[in-house]
């Protein structure tokens, strides 16, 4: 009965550092080549294969919560959003006015949030879970 306790206990153990493992895992970091900079360089009528080779794949690179001001954000009103690019340095949209063809790059500067260790684990977690289970 004692060593069926212990080994339930080790197996819940090994359950909550993996799990807090995978919480705590880094993303990819093509963070760096998100700046305003590689923004400016691209162009209208570029494809999204050349967009990817500049910025890299679009995606949520962010360490933790961001700071982001909406009234920065300005955008045409006939323009969609294609593809969008997220780290702890600023905002980056590909913006177009036709299907599948890049008008410009705009990019929106923005803060990471200062957060004690708790709050960083736990928005962690809220980010894995949104990845497993998005809406």
């Amino acid at each position: 009965m004692r060593k069926r306790k212990l080994l339930l206990a080790l197996a819940g153990l090994v359950a909550v550092v993996a799990l807090a493992a995978s919480v705590t895992s880094s993303p990819p970091q093509p963070a760096s080549r998100i700046t305003p900079e590689n923004c400016d360089r691209i162009k209208p009528g570029m494809t999204l294969a050349q967009v990817k080779a500049i910025l890299g794949p679009p995606g949520d690179y962010t360490t933790g919560p961001v700071d982001f001001s909406p009234t920065v954000c300005w955008q045409p009103s006939n323009a969609t959003v294609l593809a969008e690019w997220q780290t702890d340095a600023g905002t980056a949209l590909l913006l177009s006015d036709l299907p599948g063809c890049p008008l410009q790059c705009a990019f929106y500067p923005c803060e990471r949030a200062e957060q004690g260790p708790v709050a960083n684990i736990l928005w962690r977690f809220k980010r894995q879970w949104r990845r497993w289970f998005p809406d």
